[in-house]
């Protein structure tokens, strides 16, 4: 535990900096049940439906270039501009690909509302990677006001909803228009770090980390994206946006056990503690069998009844099915934390997994989510996590091995 706590930031900026990041999760998370009781439900469905389907772009925008500046930049010497350079590169590139790709594959099906929603998860995943930056950088500061005004924004979005009668689209609207003033204020804080042109080398070296480093978030949440299609064209569109609701709330403990790896991060790199399990082994791989036992029970209850009933599955079941799930999901987390901190063979390895257990939900969900529909679709997210975890378990305990007889020998 001592440990642990010592990759964390000093007091006070921890404070500030989680206390900002919970109070914007918190509002992200109750969003959608504030919005489930103000419109009605065809026209909540379609903001589900295009949120559901875009869950994945912020992390894809985000993610790689996040983690590879928190992990890159605190070991930088002699060419932190450069490496600093090439990350906001990367995060303007990625953004500016996603955007016209989604606008080419939206625009052509006259989809305004998806249009408006992939935009907001592309400006979003901007401001969370520049907030990042500036704290591998050290300046905590303008990532604590980053966030808390992402809070306030959503705030005043939601009495837009409640006041002035604002729908999907004018809400989507505003919310897109707010993160780029917010975006820009972090940009103009970055200038003064005066970032240069990488040189190939250095710009090789952060495309490979951070393609590599992004590939199991944007496993998990296209997973996530994958099952809200799939109920929507299975016909479940009122498990789906049922299922959009109670994920955003369960999901609020995960997101700040991610957002706490991350702030652990920039001391795990100048530390490499997750080498340390090669010789004495992952003591989180233990988990994995028992939380994914109470994963997969619950599941399998639930989809037992499911399919002696014809009624949709409710929130508050749809609640319990993934309480039961969370503490699987945040093991495989943290383990995938440790491997891909590690080295690159850790690295490769987790990316590798998570692929893996990307495939795992999608070949469920295309069994299960047209008979069981949300039931289903939670089926679906339960095997990719505990085909990831079972299977970096696995590595985890060869590598033990095999360190053991290489210290042996």
């Amino acid at each position: 535990m001592r440990s642990a706590l010592a990759l964390l930031p000093s007091g006070r900026q921890l404070v500030g900096l989680t206390g900002s990041r919970v109070a914007f999760r918190v509002v992200y998370a109750l969003l959608p049940l504030a919005l489930f009781a103000a419109w009605s439900p065809g026209r909540y469905s379609s903001y589900a439906l295009a949120m559901g389907a875009v869950v994945f772009v912020a992390p894809l925008v985000s993610c790689g270039p996040e983690k590879s500046a928190l992990l890159l930049l605190p070991r930088a010497r002699g060419r932190s501009q450069e490496i600093l350079g090439a990350h906001l590169l990367l995060v303007a590139a990625t953004a500016a690909v996603v955007l016209v790709v989604g606008l080419i594959v939206f625009g052509a099906r006259g989809s305004g509302l998806s249009v408006l929603a992939l935009l907001q998860a592309a400006l979003l995943g901007v401001v969370q990677t520049l907030g990042a930056v500036l704290r591998a950088l050290g300046h905590t500061g303008p990532e604590t006001v980053s966030v808390g005004a992402l809070a306030v924004g959503l705030l005043v979005g939601l009495g837009g909803v409640r006041v002035l009668g604002w729908g999907p689209q004018a809400l989507l609207t505003w919310w897109a228009a707010y993160l780029v003033v917010v975006a820009a204020g972090l940009a103009w804080r970055l200038r003064a770090e005066k970032p240069r042109r990488p040189g190939a080398a250095v710009a090789r070296r952060v495309l490979g980390r951070a393609a590599r480093m992004s590939v199991g978030d944007v496993a998990a949440a296209a997973g996530l994206s994958l099952v809200y299609v799939a109920l929507s064209l299975a016909g479940h569109r009122e498990g789906q946006a049922r299922l959009y609701t109670v994920m955003a709330v369960v999901s609020l403990g995960l997101n700040t056990l991610v957002y706490l790896t991350r702030l652990a991060q920039p001391e795990m790199s100048r530390r490499r503690l997750s080498s340390g399990w090669r010789r004495d082994g992952m003591p989180l791989g233990r988990y994995v069998l028992p939380t994914g036992a109470l994963a997969v029970a619950a599941a399998a209850a639930a989809s037992v009844h499911a399919a002696s009933t014809p009624a949709e599955v409710g929130l508050a079941g749809l609640a319990v099915m993934l309480a039961a799930a969370v503490p699987l999901m945040s093991v495989v987390l943290l383990m995938h934390f440790a491997f891909e901190n590690g080295d690159d063979q850790t690295l490769g390895v987790t990316a590798r997994y998570a692929v893996v257990g990307f495939a795992a939900t999608t070949l469920t969900a295309v069994v299960l989510v047209g008979p069981l529909g949300a039931i289903g679709a939670v089926d679906a997210l339960v095997a990719g996590e505990l085909t990831h975890g079972l299977l970096l378990w696995g590595a985890a305990r060869a590598m033990r091995s095999t360190a053991a007889e290489a210290h042996g020998g």
